[in-house]
């Protein structure tokens, strides 16, 4: 066992486990939580139309991590056709302002936001469409912040592999259990997000996985800094998180929100060189991979070279 801890994001009741396998490094909390509404992604929260000038300018930061995502992602698909599936109301506009044919995948657990219309983004509510389109249907999936959900990953990636069209690819972002964050916070880690993340991946197991799905690792980075500090900010401040603040129902007079929004922005910016340092070791707070099926997995363009960088 690793350690135990309460929910300090939400707060909502009870003591949980955190271990990890021997084997395959792959952290599971105990008792596992139910997979229903509870378990949302908070991108599905943090994308509603802004209510204030400051939250304004936090999802501006967020389209713009979205952008550097949809950059990536864009470099997989050769002008094909995108499956995202836990992007939020950001990713698929980003990706369909670069000319993608996008469909995205919404929780059943939340009115779809009005960006997928207006960017002209078809969406799906469903919890993972296996069965919903025609095997080999998209050229590119995308798993943003989805296996964490999983509590069989394993099934979740076998299954988006049956829509994958041969050729394609599948870029996965997932927290990263061996962040400098998670190692340093433990519990308090947002990646973590106890107990949401019935499980959390480094390196090594998200590898693992994928190899046991028969895919391999063709290209891996680090999430953008925008991410990071955001997410060191909300893993220090929860308090201070307009998202957090919102599941929680905490109800502020307009001055105190403002002033709490004004705090969690100061936060963040005062993360940037905690975060430079653990992407430049290489140990940022999410991991993003490009997986191909082993049969495909020899890049035949430069367009699938392995991406570089520390994602600044």
């Amino acid at each position: 066992m690793l350690f135990s801890t309460r929910d300090r994001l939400r707060g909502q009741p009870g003591t949980f486990e955190v271990l990890e396998c021997a084997d395959c490094r792959l952290v599971r909390i105990r008792p596992a939580p139910p997979q229903d509404a509870a378990t949302l992604n908070l991108e599905w929260i943090r994308d509603d139309n802004a209510s204030t000038v400051v939250r304004r300018v936090i999802n501006w930061a967020r389209q713009r991590a979205a952008a550097r995502m949809a950059r990536v992602i864009w470099g997989c698909a050769y002008g094909g056709t995108v499956l995202d599936v836990g992007g939020g109301a950001l990713l698929g506009p980003a990706l369909r302002r670069r000319g993608l044919a996008v469909v995205a995948v919404a929780p059943t657990a939340r009115p779809v936001s009005p960006r997928f219309s207006s960017a002209g983004v078809s969406v799906v509510q469903n919890r993972l469409p296996d069965g919903c389109f025609r095997r080999g249907a998209f050229d590119v999936i995308v798993g943003k912040h989805m296996l964490e959900h999983e509590r069989d990953p394993r099934a979740a990636v076998e299954a988006v592999l049956e829509m994958l069209a041969p050729g394609g690819s599948l870029v996965i972002q997932v927290p990263n259990a061996n962040s400098w964050q998670a190692l340093l916070l433990a519990g308090a880690s947002e990646g973590f997000d106890i107990p949401r993340h019935p499980v959390s991946f480094d390196d090594t197991s998200l590898e693992r996985l994928l190899e046991a799905c028969g895919l391999v690792v063709a290209s891996r980075r680090t999430g953008s800094i925008i991410e990071a500090a955001l997410c060191l900010a909300s893993s220090f401040c929860p308090g201070l998180d307009p998202a957090l603040r919102q599941v929680r129902g905490v109800r502020e007079r307009r001055i105190v929100e403002m002033l709490k929004d004004i705090l969690y922005c100061l936060v963040a910016i005062a993360m940037f060189p905690l975060i430079l340092l653990e992407l430049a070791s290489d140990s940022g707070p999410a991991i993003v991979v490009e997986a191909r099926r082993v049969t495909d997995a020899a890049p035949t363009s430069p367009a699938v070279a392995p991406l570089e960088g520390t994602g600044r």
